[in-house]
């Protein structure tokens, strides 16, 4: 899984917001926890990370959006900057 998530023909931090945005919209809580983590220990900052949930959203739609203001509120973060 480290040679998934690590530098190559991707960088590893856009490999951070691709996997960030996949995991909203599969709705995985314990993966959001992990990885909303790992994303601010990598320098990510929470506009990169709401924009990369906009995709998520995009694709699947309010239930999607609805998961991820429950899981930024789990947080303690603030999900203004994603969508409405």
């Amino acid at each position: 899984m480290q040679a998934v998530s690590a530098d190559g023909q991707i960088d590893a931090k856009t490999k951070q917001l691709m996997t960030f945005a996949l995991i909203i919209l599969g709705r995985c809580e314990e993966c959001f926890e992990v990885h909303y983590k790992k994303s601010r220990e990598m320098g990510i900052t929470q506009e990169q990370l709401d924009e990369a949930a906009w995709l998520g959203v995009g694709v699947g739609g309010a239930v999607v959006r609805m998961f991820y203001v429950a899981q930024m509120k789990k947080v303690g973060g603030d999900s203004n900057g994603c969508c409405c």
